[in-house]
């Protein structure tokens, strides 16, 4: 058997979730955002966790304020990595809460920011329904007289 490199197949990832923690922090090479999602498997059923960092076009959006705690997204990008399992401090393996998935090279597109949390909503961005509407009527200026 001859020996060869395995190299990266070119994989995509795409997942959709909520932002459960995004801080910008100060690493080695300067600010960073570092961002959790939490994903739902299926209806009721497992969640996992969904990790990346960014140095440039996420960190802008997140400087901006769009990249808040509870805000749903849809990310692609690349597998990096599954995790389960992490090592305590007492040197003992142990199950994590939820399994890990490590994302690289990630991207929002188009529409893949979702909504924010009603609570870190502007009052004008508030939806109305329809019940609303139908209570704040608009005036109307009274029809000029043909006569």
């Amino acid at each position: 058997m001859a020996d060869y490199t395995n190299y990266a197949s070119f994989n995509t990832f795409t997942v959709q979730g909520r932002i459960f923690y995004s801080e910008v922090k100060t690493g080695q090479y300067g600010e960073y955002l570092s961002v959790d999602i939490i994903s739902t498997l299926v209806r009721d059923g497992a969640e996992v966790n969904v990790i990346f960092t960014d140095n440039a076009g996420l960190l802008a959006l997140a400087k901006k304020g769009h990249l808040d705690k509870g805000r749903q997204v849809t990310l692609t990008g690349r597998l990096a990595g599954v995790t389960e399992t992490y090592i305590n401090k007492a040197g003992e393996p142990q199950m994590l809460r939820r399994p890990q998935i490590t994302m690289t090279q990630v991207s929002i597109l188009d529409g893949g920011l979702g909504a924010k949390p009603r609570a870190t909503m502007t009052p004008n961005q508030v939806v109305r329904g329809a019940q609303d509407e139908a209570e704040a009527q608009p005036e109307v200026d009274a029809a000029p007289s043909w006569c």
